[in-house]
């Protein structure tokens, strides 16, 4: 922080800049967060109104796509 001060002014403002950027970088990713939050609850609802005597053989569950292994 020395080096900070000594080269641009009151290390506070350098750490208020680092901050507000976590900040942005948190709200990010909370938004990140809350879409896949929102995702699961969709495919959870989805999973709870499936009927197993409609699934085909070949699929092991309609939720999971055929490509995930």
């Amino acid at each position: 922080m020395i080096a900070v001060r000594d080269s641009s002014g009151r290390p506070y403002e350098h750490v208020a800049a680092l901050l507000d950027t976590h900040a942005v970088d948190l709200d990010r990713r909370i938004a990140e967060l809350t879409a896949l939050r929102a995702e699961v609850e969709r495919l959870r609802h989805r999973a709870s109104t499936l009927n197993p005597a409609a699934c085909s053989a070949a699929a092991v569950c309609p939720l999971i796509p055929s490509d995930a292994g």
